[in-house]
């Protein structure tokens, strides 16, 4: 697989040195961050079916459109949870950055730029240079991978409440 800058998608391959991807992550956030993150990986999952099927249609710009929805999606959830919220597209690469120093996980980085290539610099001749089908499966692979983590977090009671008022 050859991107149109000339570097194979192997140069960049997907991987997770760590056995716990979240270990670091600052855990005295309130508990509606993590349950926000919990919907955003159910939206992110249902985006990456439809891009999916567009892609067995055959509807390639639409599939792409939507593998780069649901990443964006992801990686603004993360930058979140890690206290680096992504405001733009600009930030978000930024986040991304800085999350691949901290924990040296290549997957949300290759995910990311494999979905902006595909959507931004798509074109029919170049569908699979551009990765459109690799950014859908480590998106899937990093969101089934990132959500129990989380959820984990959620009901073990380690995480301070929401100071945010109900109301009855």
């Amino acid at each position: 697989m050859i991107y149109a800058h000339g570097r194979s998608f192997n140069d960049n391959p997907v991987c997770y040195n760590s056995p716990n991807h979240l270990q670091d992550f600052p855990m005295t956030l309130p508990l509606d961050t993590y349950q926000s993150f919990a919907s955003t990986a159910e939206g992110c999952r249902s985006l990456l079916a439809e891009a999916s099927k567009l892609l067995e249609g055959g509807n390639l710009r639409r599939s792409a459109q939507k593998a780069w929805v649901a990443v964006s999606d992801l990686v603004g959830a993360v930058g979140e949870i890690r206290g680096q919220p992504a405001k733009a597209d600009w930030e978000q690469r930024k986040v991304l950055l800085e999350l691949m120093d901290q924990t040296g996980d290549k997957t949300l980085m290759g995910c990311y730029l494999a979905a902006r290539h595909a959507y931004f610099y798509f074109s029919e001749e170049h569908y699979e240079a551009f990765g459109v089908r690799q950014a859908i499966l480590a998106a899937s692979d990093l969101v089934e991978k990132l959500e129990p983590e989380i959820a984990t977090h959620v009901q073990s009671g380690n995480l301070v409440e929401s100071t945010r008022t109900t109301h009855s």
